[in-house]
């Protein structure tokens, strides 16, 4: 389990954020770093900020894109006070402008290391001179009293020191996430650029390393990491860098990363998927001894098949206790026997040399005692996120089935959560949310996807995490505007009790909903 390193994957679809061992969150803040362990703590107050991307919004032009951010405080998230970004907003490096995505994907972490969270915002439909869908992404950074954009800068494939060059369709700014990768104290940025090319073989991808300094993020360190780089041959399609994840998988105390390549052709199974997991060290991320994971590797359960999308969601927790972090890995389009698209997750576990093939799972609904039955188009496995959310020093895993139907309400979503134990994820005890669910606000609808993205923070400071699910639901009149719902940690687990539901119509909240709003959607 983290202790010396903070850890999240944040962005527009699936999270995992840090966790901590022993009592909960409070009892093991970061070694190296000033500001609490809460993570997407954006003002240093011990408490997690809730971040959301609204990619689809527009401003004069369709899919301009901005982030919300909403303050943690000692009763949850509060609305009042809400902040609100886009490339209008002053000091905001570029301008809105259609298609860019603005808020497509995020990730907060101290880069400079004054004990503040600062916030990456990835734009990766950005074109940067005539190469349309470059991308790009801001970096706004924190303070007693949030993030600011007195000192925002922009971070680009032909700029700053930054490796490769920006060119048409790259998409640098896809999927963010963050972490201390090298345990300097101050955290790093990975970059997903899933449209990269190489020669010869377009949209391969990589994935762009920026390292944190005392003056924040500096291009002069970075590293693009490509297919060959990563232990893995270039092959035109693959989109490596689609997902990221972090974690600490050999408890070295430096931290890791997971990409996912849902895209990759595997012994000629087109887009069967694959994830690659790079090591952290005292100079950064190696390419060293990466660990290749997809279902043809010899004790992988399952079997690679065409279209599966393995590494299409990635978290990382300590699911078992035993101090390492482990790997969860989505296959959303997985068929379960003759049901298409029913779903599954895959659990690697960590050990001393990292992620290991031995003793891995596959979950899906019915197996296992995993509740529920796999149906056609489910989606089980779609979003993942890891958090302790008893605050009894184990993981639990929040698996979001955006596509699950149920009182007739076709593709209405919902969310599992399976707790974490000695001997790893359990079904006992486990938890099915949805908005049928009591407690929960508003009610199931054809189509909601509820589950599309969850993501895990301590919002309240209360030492659990706690759950944010996003679904496309309709605002009124205005489709898929999208709704973010959060469910707090108790000592039993997940609780209903002062659940949550924003959308942008909520008071306080800026701005208004919009049909394709996409308000905390994946692009």
């Amino acid at each position: 389990m983290l202790r010396a390193i903070r850890r999240r994957r944040v962005g527009a679809t699936i999270v995992a954020v840090m966790v901590a061992s022993g009592a909960g969150l409070a009892a093991h803040p970061p070694a190296a770093h000033g500001a609490s362990d809460a993570g997407n703590d954006l003002n240093g107050d011990g408490r997690s900020e809730l971040v959301i991307g609204v990619g689809g919004e527009d401003f004069l032009v369709a899919d301009a894109g901005g982030v919300h951010v909403l303050a943690g405080t000692a009763l949850g998230v509060r609305a009042r006070a809400g902040q609100f970004w886009h490339q209008d907003s002053p000091g905001i490096p570029g301008d809105a402008e259609a298609s860019d995505g603005f808020g497509g994907a995020w990730a907060a972490g101290d880069f400079d290391g004054d004990g503040y969270d600062d916030l990456a915002i990835g734009a990766p439909g950005e074109s940067i001179g005539a190469a349309n869908g470059a991308g790009h992404v801001t970096v706004l950074y924190g303070s007693p009293f949030g993030v600011y954009t007195t000192d925002a800068s922009e971070l680009q494939q032909n700029m700053g020191g930054l490796a490769s060059s920006a060119e048409a369709g790259d998409g640098f700014g896809s999927e963010l996430t963050s972490a201390d990768f090298d345990r300097d104290g101050r955290d790093d940025l990975a970059v997903g650029v899933p449209g990269e090319g190489t020669v010869g073989t377009p949209n391969a991808g990589a994935v762009q390393i920026v390292y944190g300094t005392a003056g924040g993020l500096d291009g002069s360190r970075s590293r693009l990491f490509e297919p060959a780089d990563a232990g893995t041959n270039p092959e035109a399609g693959d989109r490596l860098g689609t997902t990221l994840a972090t974690g600490d998988f050999n408890a070295d105390d430096h931290a890791d990363l997971a990409i996912g390549a849902p895209a990759e052709g595997v012994a000629g199974n087109a887009a069967a998927g694959a994830a690659t997991v790079l090591y952290g060290s005292t100079t950064g991320l190696v390419g060293a001894h990466a660990a290749q994971l997809h279902q043809d590797v010899t004790g992988v359960v399952g079997i690679a098949e065409p279209d599966d999308g393995f590494g299409g969601a990635l978290a990382a927790g300590d699911f078992d206790g035993d101090g390492d972090d482990d790997l969860a890995v989505g296959a959303s389009a997985e068929d379960v026997g003759a049901t298409n698209a029913a779903g599954v997750a895959h659990v690697f576990l960590g050990g001393p040399f990292g992620v290991i093939v031995a003793g891995n799972r596959q979950l899906y609904q019915g197996n296992a005692g995993v509740p529920g039955s796999s149906e056609t188009l489910d989606r089980f496995g779609a979003a993942l996120a890891a958090g302790d959310f008893d605050g009894d020093g184990t993981d639990a895993l929040a698996i979001g089935t955006p596509g699950e139907s149920f009182q007739g309400f076709t593709g209405a979503g919902t969310v599992m959560v399976l707790d974490g134990s000695a001997s790893g994820l359990t079904a006992a005890g486990s938890q099915l949310w949805s908005q049928d669910s009591q407690g929960v606000l508003d009610v199931p609808e054809i189509g909601d996807g509820f589950g599309s993205a969850v993501q895990a923070g301590d919002f309240n400071g209360d030492g659990r995490h706690d759950l944010t699910v996003v679904s496309g639901e309709g605002v009124g009149a205005q489709a898929l505007a999208g709704a973010v719902h959060v469910l707090y940690g108790s000592a039993s687990g997940i609780i209903a009790t002062g659940s949550q539901q924003f959308t942008q119509d909520t008071p306080g909240v800026l701005d208004t909903a919009e049909a394709n709003d996409l308000f905390g959607l994946p692009l």
